[in-house]
């Protein structure tokens, strides 16, 4: 386990983001695995009670939410990974999620 195991993990999260940010039209599978990755993130995460894990397992599945169009969820989940971060401290983890609630605002803002 250990640092191994979070950088594999890592690697994955970042893969299957960056399959839905490569494609300029993203389709509502691609936004669903995200959000499938963040949920096995977050499951690996407590089996190794890893909080930085589980943080950005949390991310994962609030920016699926939000690029799927349920902003609800999106809201819940990003605000989970804000906990989280101001728990343990991620700075590089929250400027991230700063932006990703930005952009939820925005798009929450465009619904009224």
């Amino acid at each position: 386990g250990g640092e191994g195991e979070e950088n594999a993990m890592d690697a994955r999260c970042i893969a299957a983001l960056m399959a839905c940010l490569g494609d300029a039209h993203l389709r509502f599978e691609e936004w669903h695995s995200v959000v499938e990755a963040g949920k096995r993130a977050r499951a690996k995460a407590q089996s190794l009670n890893h909080a930085r894990i589980m943080c950005k397992g949390s991310y994962l599945i609030g920016y699926g939410y939000m690029m799927i169009g349920s902003l609800r969820e999106a809201e819940v989940w990003l605000s989970r990974c804000h906990a989280e971060c101001i728990q343990g401290n991620f700075h590089n983890s929250r400027a991230y999620l700063l932006l990703a609630l930005g952009d939820l605002a925005l798009r929450q803002s465009q619904l009224v």
